[in-house]
C-alpha cells in the first residue's frame, strides 16, 4: 500500500512537471514567433517551428492529464475494493474532496 501511494504521488508530481514543460514550450514558441517577425526573411520558418513546438507542448500536457486521470481512477478503484471508504481514500491520496 505504501508503494502504491508513493507511485501515485510520483504520478501527481509528473503531471505538474509536464504542465511546467508545456508552459516552457509555449514561451519558447512565442519567442520563436517573435524572432520570426524580427528576421522577416525567415518568418515562415519561425512561424512553422513555433507552431509545432506550441502544439507539442499542449499535446504533452493533454496526454499527461489523461494519463493521470486514468491512474487516479485505477488507484481509487483499488482502494475502494480494499474496503476503504471515500473519506479514507481522500485522506490517503491527499485530496481535499471531490
Amino acid at each position: 500500500m505504501e508503494e502504491l501511494i508513493e507511485q501515485y504521488n510520483n504520478a501527481k508530481k509528473w503531471k505538474k512537471d509536464m504542465f511546467i514543460a508545456m508552459i516552457a514550450m509555449l514561451v519558447l514558441a512565442a519567442l520563436m514567433i517573435a524572432a520570426g517577425f524580427i528576421v522577416s526573411e525567415l518568418i515562415a520558418l519561425f512561424l512553422i517551428s513555433g507552431g509545432i513546438i506550441a502544439a507539442l507542448g499542449v499535446a504533452v500536457c493533454i496526454i499527461s492529464g489523461c494519463t493521470f486521470k486514468k491512474v487516479d481512477g485505477l488507484v481509487i478503484k483499488y482502494l475502494s475494493a480494499s474496503g476503504k471508504t471515500e473519506d479514507e481514500i481522500n485522506y490517503i491520496l491527499g485530496k481535499t474532496g471531490k
